[in-house]
């Protein structure tokens, strides 16, 4: 009979937290977990007095709240009351805005649908703190994540980087060029600093990128502007290792396309068709 553990692993702490000051820390914190639905997580303080507490949001993320804190108390923190505002992304917009209704909140915004996406609405706690609430979560985080393909191929790794690097133009598919007619070749000069360069019949070159590491047997990378804008670069990173004895004979061949940034990433998804063009690659080193 199979049979399966199941465990409950915390869910991680919030990493980026909203700060508060306030002249009644435990009235606050009461506002804000039975009104706004906040789940205590922390308390400190004695006698009922709260010198630190952590909120986390359901939907993700958090608050710490404590005594307002100035300069003259010689604190470098200083936590002036009432002067945060915090935006709040909920699935629940409906039963929140019911919520502060009926707890008498101080409504600067109603309950308004946005042409930006989704319905908001904005309040005001009794320290004077700014809480807007809406379904718009934002602009999507960029996926910066390399494109990462590793392959084994039946040869030890030298003749393996000499078939990526130096015999590129004979396994590189057509169809991934500038033009597959007239397609001629890419070329690797074999030296930190060499031009990678895609050439065609009539003379014409394009270039690629520029090496950045050349290790013969090891790695070899460069930068890579095929199919991007003028001006806008990735990286190609190759390492060629051999493959575990008990894997048999050959090289364990790790490709990553990276270098993405909040600046290029909008061009990463078209990088999808990478096992198309590195099968072409392993055929060159596969005994037909």
């Amino acid at each position: 009979m199979d049979t399966t553990t199941s465990t409950t692993t915390p869910a991680p702490a919030p990493m980026v937290w909203q700060t508060l000051g306030a002249h009644d820390p435990a009235a606050l914190l009461a506002v804000l977990t039975d009104v706004l639905g906040f789940v205590e997580t922390l308390r400190t303080g004695t006698d009922g007095a709260v010198q630190h507490a952590e909120l986390a949001w359901p939907e993700g993320g958090g608050v710490m709240l404590g005594p307002e804190r100035g300069d003259e108390d010689g604190n470098a923190w200083s936590q002036r009351a009432g002067t945060a505002g915090t935006y709040l992304v909920s699935e629940r917009l409906t039963a929140l805005w019911d919520a502060v209704r009926a707890a008498g909140l101080d409504v600067l915004v109603p309950l308004t649908e946005r042409d930006y996406g989704g319905r908001t609405f904005a309040v005001r706690d009794a320290e004077g703190n700014l809480w807007s609430f809406g379904e718009y979560r934002g602009a999507p985080v960029p996926d910066l994540a390399p494109h990462v393909h590793v392959l084994r191929v039946p040869t030890g790794p030298q003749e393996a980087f000499d078939a990526f690097a130096l015999r590129l133009g004979e396994w590189w598919h057509p169809s991934y060029t500038a033009d597959s007619d007239t397609f001629a070749g890419v070329t690797i000069e074999p030296e930190v600093g060499g031009a990678v360069v895609e050439h065609h019949a009539g003379g014409r070159e394009i270039p690629w990128g520029t090496v950045t590491t050349w290790d013969p047997g090891a790695e070899v990378a460069f930068t890579f502007s095929l199919a991007l804008p003028e001006g806008v670069s990735s990286e190609v990173r190759v390492r060629f290792e051999p493959a575990p004895e008990d894997d048999g004979a050959g090289t364990m061949v790790r490709f990553v396309h990276g270098g993405w940034t909040a600046e290029n990433a909008q061009y990463r998804g078209k990088f999808a068709e990478w096992p198309v063009i590195l099968e072409r690659y392993a055929a060159l080193l596969t005994p037909s």
